[in-house]
């Protein structure tokens, strides 16, 4: 991968670092820039996770006939056992009211960005 060559990783943070340290100025950022990209990331996730999670609690409070399957489901499965990574998938009830939860009341309902110039990334050419 492209962002491997110089060390900054192949990921969407490795290929910011990259155009950072590009020498080539038209495909450079700012640090401005980048820390921009960084806290849209961290505010974004941050906000929405706790959204998400407010909006099925408050559901679960309200709807209590669920609250209690979800419940037993999860005493079925794990009784007294901390759950691990792969036995939660297992967990049918709850993977319903989550999904519920975000068709009812999505995190995000539009994102708007303002295109200041056109750069490049890797091999594409993105709006930023």
């Amino acid at each position: 991968m492209l962002g491997d060559i110089d060390g900054y990783g192949n990921d969407f943070f490795g290929f910011l670092l990259e155009a950072y340290h590009d020498s080539d100025k038209t495909k450079k950022i700012s640090v401005d820039d980048l820390i921009d990209e960084c806290k849209t990331f961290f505010v974004g996730g941050q906000e929405t996770t706790s959204s998400s999670l407010t909006w099925t609690v408050l559901l679960l409070a309200i709807h209590t006939d669920w609250q209690d399957k979800a419940r037993n489901e999860v005493l079925e499965l794990f009784g007294q056992q901390n759950p691990s990574q792969d036995s939660i998938a297992k967990l049918k009830i709850m993977t319903m009211v989550i999904n519920e939860s975000l068709r009812l009341y999505s995190p995000i309902v539009a994102v708007t960005r303002r295109v200041e110039r056109e750069i490049k990334m890797g091999k594409n050419n993105c709006s930023r």
